[in-house]
């Protein structure tokens, strides 16, 4: 089944490029404006949302938050050429951020998180990962654990810039 995708971005040119970027990656397009978009969502009804961060008159977070309380189901993904306070990634409406321009691989991988396969040299890193997420407390209290690359794409992920929960590189929630 063919994944619909609604692209919500202030720049015509923007969404060409989105456009045809997931075209070529095999899913229906939609592109829209933040004016049209609540025009276009019902009647489309799309299974992802990538949207803009920085808008005319709206913020892509803020829109992310509407969408989702129109479509609960609807993965929503947070697009940006400028740098996305990590805030947004404690969301609980935005399932994913990206940084643009995106070459199609990495988009693909964002786009299709559940279909990943993760390399095997990965594999106690994500056990720890979901045990974390499960409230089991792995370490002591003085301790921090922290990834020094990511488990999904195996970039490397630098202390200095602190705590991640999201991989700057693939976009994937850590």
């Amino acid at each position: 089944m063919v994944k619909r995708v609604l692209v919500v971005n202030d720049s015509r040119f923007e969404r060409k490029i989105m456009r045809d970027m997931l075209i070529s990656l095999g899913y229906e397009v939609k592109v829209t404006n933040e004016y049209e978009v609540f025009f276009l969502l019902d009647s489309y009804n799309p299974d992802i949302v990538i949207a803009n961060m920085n808008m005319t008159n709206i913020t892509g977070d803020r829109l992310i938050q509407d969408i989702k309380g129109r479509i609960p189901t609807t993965k929503c993904y947070l697009s940006s050429c400028s740098e996305i306070n990590p805030e947004y990634s404690q969301s609980k409406w935005i399932d994913g951020v990206f940084a643009t321009p995106i070459n199609p691989g990495s988009l693909a991988k964002i786009l299709q998180q559940e279909e990943i396969e993760v390399p095997k040299p990965f594999e106690e890193i994500m056990d720890l990962a979901v045990n974390c997420s499960l409230g089991q407390n792995l370490h002591d209290e003085n301790d921090v654990t922290r990834f020094a690359f990511c488990p999904y794409c195996g970039n490397t992920l630098s202390e200095s810039s602190g705590k991640f929960d999201f991989c700057p590189f693939c976009g994937m929630k850590i």
